[in-house]
């Protein structure tokens, strides 16, 4: 298995991407697929995406709240 290191990402964001793509299967083949660039540039995206849902998800429980 290759290891992608990606400077600022911490192991708590790891396990969000291992659980996302584990439902997933598609998806995860062709992560696998990626070289190490481009699982890096997929990472990265995906981080900005788990970024946008936090807020989302502080900002509803706000308002809920």
């Amino acid at each position: 298995m290759m290891s992608v290191e990606v400077e600022g990402l911490d192991d708590d964001f790891f396990c969000s991407v291992s659980d996302y793509l584990v439902g997933r299967e598609s998806e995860a083949k062709a992560f696998l697929a990626k070289s190490t660039k481009h699982r890096k540039i997929w990472l990265q995206k995906f981080l900005k995406v788990e970024d946008i849902d936090a807020l989302m998800w502080c900002n509803t429980s706000y308002t809920l709240g």
